[in-house]
């Protein structure tokens, strides 16, 4: 159970990380907004997507790599072609309908590789896995859904990190986030689990964030 704390810890430590620096980023103009965004400032958002991606994945990645048999990857098969390319159809409509510009073309590069993959990565891949084996250990019921619920939870917790940056009363963007993400992170993990890999999660996580 400790070592399920501190790794919750060092998940959060790590998006507190990644949630400064993009709004260090907004906020002196080194992260374009979509909003407007051309051909020339479209590389330096990408690169600056490409760099709060990886401050997400290779501490992820570093953690997997340690116990890979307690962790979930991508698989590279069937299943996550046929997926990516059932997310490339759906992000084809929304451009359609939304205008097919600039933003709206790189915006499903974005979401799948620089947001769904890295946090997948970090809380169906790492923390979710080790949840639900200290939760087995100590002989709770529902291992598999508790830890869904508790490490949405703490992604919810993450990503309430950003509200709160941007003006956000604390209690309404903590309260709103733990409870939307603890019922999408179970999704994602029972998807997860059931997979045995990180395709599915990745390629719905992606889709929800489109829609």
């Amino acid at each position: 159970m400790k070592k399920m704390v501190n790794i919750s810890f060092l998940i959060m430590s790590v998006c507190l990380a990644e949630s400064t620096l993009v709004f260090f980023g907004m906020q002196n103009g080194l992260c374009p907004s979509f909003d407007g965004l051309t051909l020339s400032s479209l590389f330096q958002r990408a690169a600056f997507d490409l760099l709060a991606g990886l401050v997400v994945a290779i501490p992820a990645l570093l953690l997997i790599r340690r116990n890979p048999k307690q962790s979930f990857m991508l698989n590279a098969n069937r299943e996550l072609v046929v997926s990516i390319a059932i997310y490339g159809l759906i992000s084809l409509v929304l451009a359609a309908k939304l205008g097919a510009g600039i933003a709206q073309l790189y915006k499903p590069v974005y979401l799948f590789f620089f947001v769904a993959l890295p946090e997948e990565l970090l809380f169906r891949g790492l923390l979710f896995p080790r949840m639900k084996a200290a939760l087995d250990a100590s002989r709770m019921e529902f291992p598999v859904a508790m830890a869904g619920l508790l490490s949405g939870a703490i992604w919810g917790l993450c990503h309430s990190v950003s509200k709160i940056l941007i003006g956000a009363p604390p209690i309404i963007a903590i309260a709103s986030s733990i409870a939307g993400y603890a019922i999408a992170g179970c999704i994602l993990c029972f998807l997860t689990e059931k997979r045995g890999d990180l395709n599915l999660a990745v390629t719905a996580h992606a889709i929800l964030d489109s829609l």
